[in-house]
């Protein structure tokens, strides 16, 4: 799909074009005749069983504080994964990394549900527990990627369909029986014909999914791709969404038990023109509140996939959650929270506790975006590049008024690396952040702990010692691994020597 797909000047068709699913190619017809006698009878489907399973599915996942750890990847996918790292694309390979995913201690304080691909669902632990199994042990919600990935659309310009409803009703009985209990299917589209068929069948998949018991994700995929700014994006996403909705509508499809996953509204990626925190804000505001229909409640989820949004996606995040909405937003992970686990692992069974780890200190730096808080900057708070403030000293409060410590650990290692500034690590459940100073200055570590928060000071010291601790015991583990093969190979030349 070239970068410009999702911006092409095709309309929307009008809404009256639409009977049953179907589109009317006679524009000139303004009247339907309906005779009463011959006109069937309308047949209004009855609520899914599952109507109460489904609304406290949704309300599980959407819980505060938590977001959906995607580990979805195709087999093919994990298999680039793990060639990253150096090892074979084998179902043990496969099994050994998701064991280390789900058995992670502590997983369920940060992570609410966890979209998994069909193997995994079926899979078992290295120790032979069901992943399905030990994800409910630690209060996780077992989903399931449902689409059988995208075809080419017939009859359109060179664009592609989500395919996977043939088939569709078995195969999420089969899911809920296995104890999944929500589904993603992704569509993407951009002119009037995709946009169309991506929304019907996201339909059609939503339906059969609360048939069955499972609670659908509802996330058209609008690229980001090209040049456009904010206006275009806006433009296109409120035609996207009004299609999704119409079609939701006319499957029967119960809103009180789904989660929407829309994309924040940003400009295109290769925009010279930024978009600020705020900004972005204002503009997916206006779409929810104008696509959105009320029966839609405040507590349930609306989940952003912000791994493509790079540096400035968890400041969208923040900003989001501190504007007056009523809904609860919060994040839908993959690479942003695998990345550093999997380097951490490579492959070593030593290292399962590090990247373990990893993976926790990522999950838990998003807990301040997925809630609703307050944010009081301190005196000093610098602006970074593209308006993105920076608060070197700030608070963030929780509505009943327990204060929390936020950090952003990806967006800190991504400044650093680029030198564009330098940082102290703070992680602490106190009231003061600290992730970096901007500009390069450093933050006096004396003059904060002088303000009487010496705790602050001891916790972030010691959570900084342990995870240098941690580094270091990976590495020398690693160094044991490599001294170990040497000295074999040493014993092997000296044995060939003496024989």
């Amino acid at each position: 799909m070239s970068s410009t797909s999702l911006l092409k000047s095709y309309p929307v068709v009008d809404k009256s074009e639409f009977v049953m699913g179907q589109t009317l190619r006679q524009p000139s017809v303004s009247v339907i005749r309906c005779h009463p006698i011959s006109a069937p009878s309308l047949n209004v489907r009855a609520a899914s069983s599952y109507a109460d399973e489904l609304v406290k599915t949704t309300k599980a996942i959407a819980s505060p504080g938590r977001g959906i750890l995607a580990m979805d990847e195709s087999n093919a996918t994990c298999g680039k994964r793990l060639a990253s790292i150096g090892l074979e694309n084998t179902e043990a390979n496969r099994q050994a990394y998701r064991t280390l995913l789900v058995t992670a201690p502590g997983l369920g304080e940060y992570i609410s549900g966890a979209i998994l691909f069909e193997e995994t669902l079926y899979q078992s632990t290295v120790d032979g527990r069901k992943m399905v199994d030990v994800l409910v042990e630690q209060n996780i919600v077992p989903g399931i990627k449902v689409d059988k990935g995208l075809v080419p659309l017939a009859g359109s310009n060179d664009e592609s369909w989500c395919e996977g409803l043939d088939g569709l009703a078995s195969r999420t009985a089969a899911y809920y029986q296995q104890g999944a209990r929500f589904a993603k299917c992704i569509p993407n589209g951009s002119s009037a014909l995709d946009v169309k068929e991506a929304a019907w069948g996201l339909a059609r998949y939503a339906a059969i999914s609360q048939d069955i018991g499972l609670v659908p994700i509802v996330e058209p995929k609008i690229l980001l791709d090209g040049d456009h700014g904010i206006d275009r994006t806006f433009e296109v996403a409120q035609k996207v969404w009004a299609e999704v909705f119409f079609y939701l509508a006319e499957n029967n499809v119960m809103c009180e038990g789904i989660l929407l996953k829309p994309s924040m509204v940003t400009p295109g990626a290769e925009c010279k023109d930024r978009a600020t925190p705020e900004q972005v804000v204002d503009y997916t505001l206006k779409l929810l509140q104008r696509r959105i229909p009320p029966v839609v409640p405040w507590n349930h989820g609306n989940f952003y996939l912000v791994d493509n949004q790079k540096l400035n996606a968890t400041f969208n995040l923040n900003a989001m959650n501190q504007s007056p909405n009523p809904w609860h937003v919060s994040f839908s992970y993959a690479r942003a929270l695998q990345n550093t686990c999997l380097k951490t692992w490579g492959g070593v069974p030593e290292n399962v506790k590090a990247a373990q780890d990893a993976l926790l200190i990522r999950a838990k730096g998003q807990l301040s975006c997925s809630l609703r808080a307050t944010w009081s900057p301190g005196n000093n708070c610098s602006t970074y590049q593209g308006g993105v403030k920076v608060c070197v000293h700030s608070t963030l409060t929780r509505p009943h008024g327990v204060r929390f410590h936020w950090e952003d650990v990806e967006t800190i290692d991504r400044l650093v690396a680029d030198g564009e500034a330098s940082y102290n690590k703070w992680r602490h459940p106190d009231p003061y952040i600290v992730p970096w100073a901007p500009g390069g200055s450093k933050f006096n570590r004396n003059q904060y702990r002088q303000k009487g928060d010496k705790f602050a000071g001891s916790q972030a010291d010691r959570a900084l010692k342990e995870e240098t601790e941690a580094k270091k015991i990976a590495e020398q583990l690693n160094k044991e691994k490599i001294s170990d093969g040497n000295k074999k190979e040493r014993a092997t030349k000296s044995s060939e020597r003496l024989n």
